[in-house]
């Protein structure tokens, strides 16, 4: 078991770096600032869950090579320093899922999941869930709505989200960033590598999570997924898709950034690029004809 003191100051400390990382890349994508306005509301002052056993499933194998590969700043350090002390647990644990995924072969047994903030986090939220998810090599988390935004952050390894029906993906590397809408269909997936994200909900984070399943016979159908505080997640109910539940995104599905690292590789690819090319055209003006 943890000290309670020692878990609130590691999950404290971890909302808290995970704010200033989403404040400081605001100034590229303004859809974050509510984010952070609603984070710094947040009172994490008495800690509602606590202390915790260590979670003995396969998947924290994992959370541990994640977390080792991390890169050396003060948000990795704040995950890597919370990692020891949430309330890890598959991310549906206690839950049946036979059945619920249809003929799309989803795999979310493996998930892990820990919330700092929350229903069911550490500390209770109003307004705002934040946590940590462990996706091991080919999770296949199934398209899913809910009334709140989010904002996924990668903090180690690769993650695919995908957007409506379609699947419009965009991969997440470490210190990507991708903001979903409410009411917006999206999935996640990895590939051959894991993925150590950090997630945060601004809304209503009480309201059902809709997983949405294409049939056997073509017909999408959806199921509304609700976890209280205390209990483990339980279906609430079925319904088919019809004509008149809008099926793809909006029109503004997403804000995709590269990390600032990857945006400097980019740039110097782009400057290489224009070298070389005003190199040839130089040449080429030199070239007899």
């Amino acid at each position: 078991m943890r000290d309670i003191s020692n878990i609130g100051a590691a999950a404290r400390a971890c909302f808290a770096a995970f704010r200033d990382a989403l404040d400081q890349r605001a100034l590229q994508d303004p859809e974050l600032e509510s984010f952070v306005e609603a984070m710094g509301c947040e009172d994490l002052i008495r800690v509602q869950r606590g202390p915790f056993p260590q979670c003995p499933h396969h998947s924290m194998q994992k959370l541990d090579a994640l977390l080792r590969s991390g890169s050396d700043d003060s948000l990795t350090r704040a995950v890597q320093n919370a990692a020891g002390h949430l309330d890890w647990s598959p991310l549906y644990d206690g839950v049946d899922l036979g059945g619920v995924s249809g003929s799309t072969g989803q795999r979310v047994e493996d998930m892990l999941a820990a919330q700092m903030v929350g229903s069911y986090g550490c500390f209770m939220g109003d307004r705002i869930a934040a946590g940590i998810l462990v996706a091991p090599p080919g999770t296949h988390y199934p398209l899913h709505s809910h009334e709140a935004k989010e904002v996924y952050w990668c903090v180690a390894g690769r993650v695919d989200v995908a957007y409506g029906v379609d699947g419009q993906t965009r991969r997440l590397a470490a210190g990507d960033h991708a903001v979903t809408p409410p009411l917006c269909l999206h999935a996640l997936h990895t590939q051959e590598s894991p993925a150590l994200v950090l997630y945060v909900w601004e809304g209503d984070i009480r309201a059902p999570t809709w997983w949405w399943v294409k049939e056997d016979s073509g017909q999408w159908s959806r199921t509304a997924w609700r976890r209280l505080p205390g209990e483990p997640w339980r279906i609430e109910h079925r319904e088919q898709v019809g004509p008149n539940i809008p099926m793809g995104p909006p029109s503004s599905t997403h804000t995709y950034l590269k990390s600032p690292m990857q945006k400097e590789r980019s740039s110097k690819l782009q400057q290489t690029n224009a070298q070389t090319s005003q190199s040839s055209r130089e040449y080429g003006d030199k070239t007899p004809h």
